[in-house]
């Protein structure tokens, strides 16, 4: 060998040979000479420390370097575990420490293998692995509608789990699976109690957990707009019947950091009412679900103000134009005004205006309904009205002389013939007007007027106030001292508000001593419709 080395050594020296032969071939031998040379001193124990290939250690190699387990669940510690060596071919791989793992404590173990080969080499490696749980969530009640069902709290190295949610009702026998959107896991469901079924995987953790969910249904009333002076009527929600249903109501100024005020039912009819100024509120219902469960609900309620301050009947002296009245209104609120002439079947008309305020041409001996209609955020809120009446010469004024009036002032039927109301008036003669109220037929009170007026006058009017419409009969019967006829006999409509009767004669008042007026209604429950029946007038009828 040294020999053969001394003349390699010349010969590459002295360039013999260079560039003779195959230079392949010289590449490959020269490789080869040193490989074996290399491999050769590794093997020499004696060869120089230069020359010599230090052992390697086993490889151990795992299919995995981290993995999630289930708590509870077996896991072999050498699962997935492999090791290889260029010295030994039967060699073993251990546990040197397995971190304190405890497959029943959730928590993350740090697992050390180990593997030692023949020439004393020994090689290690590291594995994590993390005990998680999964726990049924707390749904309890929620309601019902599209329902977001709640998943259970995972722990961080669950955060990126597959995770399925089915669910059926309790007495149903298969599951729904429940899609993910992204709002999460959507299900429309109506009231009832279900099951809901949970399903985690991540590596070697596959848990199944069910969770019970109660589902109800409440149906709270909308924001509502009224204006100031209305109650506001606390009306109680609907609500399933698989809750208690029980409400605890509350309010406050919307915006405010003040607490919830209480709200107690009126004495008087049991029902939850408030009062409140001008502004905007919060109305919270506090719905007992179960003896400890409640939820609580929230709407608005917008007061503002809307209306008349005054709605008393407007007197006007004299013909001409009069400025019709301004109500109070909120910011954001508008309003409609339109006239009726107190005549039967008369049509509304909307009045003159500028800038605003608005005018009628009166003339006198008439009366006339005057209705506003508001309006906010472009919904009709409220409505109200007040009169407007221009008394000619000769009007007698039917005023409270006796008796019992539930009603109001002015005229009211008498209950009978000793709480009825006489009014008299003398002028210069003697004649009298005596208006009956009946119900059905059935006389339940009048009111006589005496009076003396010119030959000329051949009409009487008279107004009726009522608060709905309801269909009565007019009657006008003619009286001498000995007997009396029935002169006409008409079936008129009264209406809501303010109405304006006028009954006509061919002969002149003074030639008949005394006339009836007979307002007979065709429902026993019309009489207390009436309001009250104020200001007869005469006149002359220059048509009749």
């Amino acid at each position: 060998v040294a020999l053969v080395a001394a003349f390699a050594t010349l010969f590459s020296a002295t360039g013999i040979f260079a560039g003779c032969g195959d230079p392949a071939g010289s590449s490959d031998s020269g490789s080869d000479i040193t490989s074996s040379v290399s491999s050769g001193s590794a093997s020499d124990d004696e060869s120089s420390s230069a020359s010599s290939v230090e052992a390697s250690a086993p490889v151990i190699s795992l299919a995995y370097e981290s993995v999630v387990i289930g708590k509870g669940d077996a896991y072999d510690l050498l699962d997935g575990v492999e090791v290889s060596d260029e010295y030994d071919t039967d060699i073993e791989v251990s546990v040197r420490s397995d971190g304190g793992f405890d497959k029943d404590t959730t928590g993350t173990y740090t697992v050390t293998y180990e593997s030692t080969n023949s020439k004393g080499k020994t090689g290690t490696a590291t594995r994590t692995v993390t005990v998680a749980d999964v726990t049924a969530p707390t749904l309890g009640w929620v309601r019902s509608g599209s329902v977001n069902i709640a998943l259970p709290e995972l722990e961080a190295a669950l955060s990126d789990s597959e995770i399925t949610v089915e669910y059926k009702a309790e007495a149903a026998e298969t599951y729904t699976a429940v899609e993910k959107t992204a709002d999460g896991y959507v299900a429309e469901l109506s009231d009832g109690a279900y099951d809901v079924r949970y399903n985690v995987k991540k590596d070697k953790l596959d848990k199944t957990v069910t969770a019970k969910l109660n589902v109800y249904t409440v149906t709270m009333p909308d924001d509502v707009v009224l204006p100031e002076g209305d109650a506001l009527i606390l009306t109680p929600p609907q609500v399933s019947e698989n809750v208690d249903g029980t409400v605890a109501y509350s309010y406050k100024a919307a915006g405010s950091e003040g607490e919830f005020g209480a709200v107690a039912p009126d004495p008087s009819d049991g029902v939850y009412k408030l009062w409140l100024d001008e502004g905007t509120y919060t109305i919270r219902y506090e719905i007992s679900l179960t003896e400890t469960e409640t939820a609580s609900y929230t709407y608005t309620a917008t007061v503002i103000k809307a209306g008349l301050a005054d709605k008393s009947v407007q007197i006007v002296e004299k013909a001409g134009t009069v400025q019709l009245r301004t109500p109070e209104i909120s910011d954001g609120v508008t309003y409609a005004v339109s006239v009726r002439e107190a005549l039967p079947d008369a049509e509304a008309f909307v009045p003159d205006a500028e800038d605003g305020v608005y005018s009628l041409n009166v003339a006198m001996g008439s009366a006339y309904t005057v209705s506003y209609v508001y309006t906010y955020a472009g919904e009709e809120v409220a409505s109200d009205s007040y009169y407007v009446y221009a008394p000619q010469a000769g009007v007698f004024d039917f005023e409270d002389k006796g008796g019992e009036y539930p009603y109001g002032a002015g005229v009211k039927y008498a209950d009978n013939d000793e709480t009825s109301v006489s009014d008299e008036y003398a002028l210069s003669g003697s004649g009298s007007f005596r208006i009956h109220f009946y119900t059905m037929g059935n006389w339940f009170g009048y009111k006589n007027l005496n009076y003396t007026v010119g030959e000329n006058v051949n009409a009487v009017s008279f107004f009726v106030y009522s608060d709905s419409d309801f269909t009565s009969t007019l009657q006008l019967w003619m009286v001498t001292d000995t007997n009396g006829s029935l002169y006409s006999n008409d079936t008129v409509v009264i209406k809501a508000g303010l109405n304006k009767y006028t009954l006509h004669f061919n002969t002149a008042f003074n030639t008949v001593k005394t006339y009836t007026f007979n307002l007979k209604t065709q429902e026993e429950t019309d009489k207390n419709k009436i309001v009250y029946i104020d200001d007869m007038y005469f006149f002359a009828d220059t048509q009749s």
